[in-house]
Formats: C-alpha cells, sequence, structure tokens
C-alpha cells in the first residue's frame, strides 16, 4: 500500500485515501468487483461524503518502521528463549536447580550457568547456538534503540488528535457500545485502529501497576466496580 500511495503521489498531489472500516457500503455489497467499488468511492468521493484515512508523513513513517522492526525483533528473541526453556526443562536434572533462584535465566549470571554447565552433546550445541542468537539480537535491539531516542527527542508532538478521548478511539482503547431502548451497554474495548500503540500503551499500563501507588490506587477503584482481573479489564 505505502508503495503505490507514493507512486501515485508522484503523479498528483490531491489523494483520498479512503478508510476502510468508514466505506461498509462497499464491504457489505452482494456484488463485489474492483470495477463497482471504483465507481462507489467515485460518486462518494465526488459527493463528498468519502471518510478520508490518515496518512502519515515520510518521517512519521520512517520512525513506524523502526519501532515496528523493534517488535519484531524482541518477538524472534522471545522465541528463542522459549526454545533454550525447553532445553532447560528437558536437562533439568543435569542443572539441579542452579537456574531456580535467578531472577533472569538470560542475566549473566544465568548466562554463565547455561554455557558452564555439561548437558547432553546434541542439546549443548543448540543451547550455546541460541545464545549466540540472542546476543546478536540484543546488539541489534540496541542499534535501533539508539536510533528511536534519537529521533523520540524531536518527536513528541500529538496535535493530530483534538482530544485525548479520539487518541484513545484511534487506539481502540474505548469501550464498545450497545443500546437498546433507554438502555446503554459497554462491553470491552473495540480493537480498532492502531494495534501497535494499544499493544504499548497496555504494556505501559501493566508496568504502572507495578511501580505506582498512584495508578495502583486508580486501577484497583476500577477493578472492584467491575469485578474483574487486570487481563479481562484491558482485554488486549
Amino acid at each position: 500500500m505505502q508503495y503505490y500511495y507514493r507512486i501515485s503521489k508522484n503523479l498528483t498531489n490531491n489523494i483520498t485515501l479512503a478508510h476502510p472500516l468508514k466505506t461498509r457500503i462497499i464491504g457489505e455489497a452482494k456484488i463485489k468487483t474492483d470495477k463497482i467499488d471504483s465507481r462507489i468511492l467515485a460518486y462518494m468521493l465526488k459527493a463528498d461524503m468519502l471518510p478520508a484515512c490518515y496518512v502519515p508523513t515520510k518521517n512519521a513513517m520512517e520512525n513506524k518502521i523502526l519501532l515496528r522492526s523493534r517488535i519484531s525483533l524482541v518477538r524472534i528473541r522471545t522465541q528463542i528463549k522459549n526454545k533454550i526453556h525447553a532445553i532447560i526443562d528437558r536437562n533439568r536434572d543435569t542443572y539441579n536447580s542452579l537456574l531456580d533462584n535467578l531472577t533472569d535465566t538470560f542475566g549473566k549470571t544465568g548466562i554463565k550457568i547455561l554455557k558452564n554447565t555439561k548437558i547432553k552433546e546434541v542439546d549443548y550445541k543448540v543451547l550455546t547456538e541460541h545464545l549466540d542468537l540472542i546476543s546478536y539480537i540484543n546488539e541489534k535491539i540496541k542499534n535501533i534503540e539508539t536510533e528511536i531516542n534519537k529521533k523520540a527527542l524531536i518527536d513528541d508532538d500529538i496535535k493530530r488528535f483534538s482530544s485525548k478521548e479520539k487518541l484513545c478511539s484511534y487506539a481502540g482503547l474505548v469501550p464498545s457500545i450497545y443500546s437498546s431502548g433507554e438502555k446503554l451497554y459497554r462491553g470491552r474495548i473495540t480493537k480498532q485502529g492502531n494495534k501497535y500503540i494499544r499493544w504499548a500503551l497496555c504494556e505501559a499500563a501493566q508496568i504502572s501497576l507495578r511501580n505506582s501507588l498512584y495508578f495502583r490506587y486508580h486501577y484497583n477503584k476500577v477493578k472492584n466496580k467491575k469485578n474483574t482481573n487486570s487481563c479481562n479489564y484491558c482485554t488486549c
């Protein structure tokens, strides 16, 4: 999509990117072809009824690429760590509880124990190779974080959103609403919008509960009122 938008932008400055969730008239049509969809979009645009989608600037897009690259590397690292945990479980008797009291299996002490403890030859070979991969990925993540930190110093403007409510809506963190007669029901969060910012905000919320008395107090108030746990309330 980015490629086609960039190519089109070079041809004309008058481009409207249709919002996919708000052009439901096309999605709900029983007869759908590219030709029919294009004609409907053209009519909606001509009548000034076509809901437009936000198009980030080139700088913002580059920032997104950096952030999502970091997320991807972290997830790959997590997959590798899970494979190492599987190796540890297969050799639990050899490690003899050496790793049980560590807060971080992949900290300096944990890595030293993993490398210095002789386990089955095949498992040890795979283990050390996985540890090398983690070390390499950590280096790449650190490099990306350096670039992110540089850009973060000059990129903290959220004036695109006129209110905090609209920012929450963009992140899909507002509750879904159903009405029947005079009654109004609120459900789980909509999860519409940017999944990456929703994930980041949910992660930040979980950390804040462990480190901030202020946020923990307000969370417990909501929790007691909703009678639910943190995962169900956040529903990320």
